[in-house]
């Protein structure tokens, strides 16, 4: 009860920071003058003006659980993508939302964050989504398949009614890359054909939001 009681405190803190800051802007604040939260709430308000909104929350929670996962800031995860890729050799790269011009594999340019990334690839052309993840995620769309692929097997116990097939038996060694991959195959087989649904469609999952280039995004 303590806890619930200062988080609560905590939160109606950082509303008051929110309106004190959006409602009455001093004019000689600047940036780097600003406390974490002031810069945060500010950073939204350019978001509201451009006509989106984004929750301040999120964002820092978002950003809390990469720095748990390992990921200090944007290139280690870039590094971590660039590692998933896999050996094939890239055909093309797309904009935001685009379809490829190219047979193979494509690259889309766009934010991770995973209801801004998802529908960018479906309204790419695609229609089954991989989505793979390392510290468990409930994304969905209302257009195509979602299958959520772990990549260790503590997270896909642990969200077992979220994720739909796990790759970490590769890191446990009980199983190589190309079972793995052969089983994934198979997974989005099914799920293509109809044989049965994601995990995001059985919780009725249908999270959408679209990137704007000019808005704070992860």
């Amino acid at each position: 009860r303590a806890h619930l009681l200062r988080h609560r405190a905590a939160r109606r803190q950082r509303v008051a920071c929110a309106r004190r800051t959006l409602a009455y802007p001093d004019p000689g604040l600047t940036r780097t003058s600003m406390g974490n939260w002031e810069r945060l709430v500010w950073n939204q308000r350019d978001a509201l003006l451009a006509g989106l909104t984004v929750t301040a929350e999120v964002c820092v929670i978002s950003f809390a659980c990469a720095i748990a996962g390992g990921l200090l800031n944007i290139t280690i995860k870039s590094l971590g993508a660039l590692a998933k890729s896999g050996t094939t050799r890239v055909e093309g790269v797309t904009e935001y939302a685009e379809a490829p011009k190219n047979k193979g594999l494509n690259l889309m340019q766009g934010p991770g964050y995973d209801q801004e990334s998802t529908p960018a690839l479906v309204a790419g052309g695609a229609t089954v989504i991989v989505f793979t993840t390392g510290n468990g995620t409930t994304i969905g769309n209302a257009i195509a398949p979602v299958i959520k692929l772990a990549s260790n097997n503590r997270v896909f116990e642990k969200m077992n009614r979220d994720i739909d097939i796990s790759a970490g038996n590769i890191i446990e060694g009980t199983e190589t890359i190309d079972e793995v991959g052969e089983k994934v195959f198979e997974h989005i087989k099914d799920v293509a054909s109809g044989e049965i649904i994601t995990k995001a469609e059985e919780n009725k999952h249908r999270e959408f939001q679209f990137w704007a280039e000019q808005t704070v995004t992860l």
